[in-house]
């Protein structure tokens, strides 16, 4: 090689060395705005989280409080029986 050749080739290593180094850069920045990008949505995912936990009890309290069961007995315990409003009590066989 000559030394025009080297030369030549020095200023094309040099000029891909500068491209290299821009296309680093703005790599280097893509992926810092992907990465807060990336955390952004992770806390707002969060925060949905924390609030439905916090908003799901709050509905199942509510919901109870204003539900209408649709059959009366639903609405007893275990043991408690209906009132006809007679007075009347069932016999028992014994």
């Amino acid at each position: 090689m000559t030394a025009g050749d080297l030369v030549s080739r020095f200023q094309q290593i040099a000029t891909q060395s500068e491209v290299l180094k821009a296309s680093m850069a703005h790599i280097t920045e893509e992926n810092r705005l992907l990465g807060q990008e990336q955390s952004d949505i992770s806390l707002v995912l969060s925060f949905l989280r924390t609030f439905e936990a916090r908003r799901q009890p709050a509905e199942a309290v509510h919901s109870r409080d204003t539900t209408v069961p649709a059959c009366p007995s639903l609405a007893l315990g275990d043991d408690e029986q209906p009132d006809s409003g007679s007075g009347v009590q069932p016999e028992e066989d014994g």
